[in-house]
């Protein structure tokens, strides 16, 4: 795995953060359903790509 994959994980995982409070922020501050959904959808896609860089970090452990 190189060092841009590892920059690109750990924005991701901060992005995935950030999301995660704004989601929680728009059902205390009651955002239309529209937005909230956009918000989860966007993190979903997000942790899907984490997952797989993250299966990218095991495997380059696995090598070593």
């Amino acid at each position: 795995m190189s060092g841009k994959d590892i920059l690109r994980l750990e924005a991701l995982q901060l992005k995935h953060k950030r999301l995660d409070k704004q989601c929680k922020e728009g059902h205390s501050n009651y955002l239309n359903d529209a937005e909230i959904k956009k918000m989860k959808t966007e993190k979903a896609y997000i942790k899907a790509e984490i997952a797989e860089l993250n299966k990218l970090v095991e495997a380059d452990k696995d090598v070593d």
